[in-house]
């Protein structure tokens, strides 16, 4: 079994991306917590009369400031990245995923994935802590189901928590 498609990495697609990868890891759980934390303590110093500006700006600065600052990120990773600037075949077959753009190919084996997570965007299939192939649902289109049968048969179950 293959499946075949395009896909284009756009500064949306990378945004789910980099929100997701921040906020389910310790710092992203971290800088929310303490944004709730800060916003608590500014209206709690506002309803007792005090002045709890301070902590409403640092609440509201961790609780936005991150998703705001990521989204800008997304866009540089878009522009700056070459790789990015034309769209990229995959190829989904029985030895592994097959990425091919203009004349350079490359395959990465089921074995080298260590997570495949998913968000209402993407499917993310990660070689490592720090590096991910990102497909775009919008990309994958109707070859979705295929996409994540071939995936569950070849990367194991632990290892695959994909939603649709």
């Amino acid at each position: 079994m293959s499946v075949k498609f395009e896909a284009r990495m756009t500064q949306k697609a990378m945004y789910d991306f980099l929100l997701h990868h921040t906020y389910t890891h310790v710092m992203g759980i971290v800088a929310a917590v303490f944004g709730l934390v800060n916003i608590t303590l500014g209206v709690h110093q506002f309803v007792n009369g005090g002045n709890g500006s301070t902590f409403l700006v640092f609440g509201l600065l961790f609780l936005f400031g991150m998703p705001l600052m990521l989204w800008f990120s997304a866009g540089n990773n878009i522009r700056r990245v070459p790789m990015f600037a034309n769209p990229i075949d995959y190829e989904l077959n029985e030895d592994g995923i097959q990425i091919s753009q203009d004349d350079k190919s490359q395959l990465t084996p089921w074995a080298a994935l260590i997570r495949v997570t998913s968000t209402r965007s993407g499917i993310i299939l990660y070689q490592a802590k720090d590096r991910a192939i990102v497909l775009p649902r919008s990309d994958i289109g109707e070859q979705e189901a295929a996409v994540i049968e071939i995936i569950s048969t070849h990367v194991d179950s632990s290892k695959v928590k994909i939603r649709r």
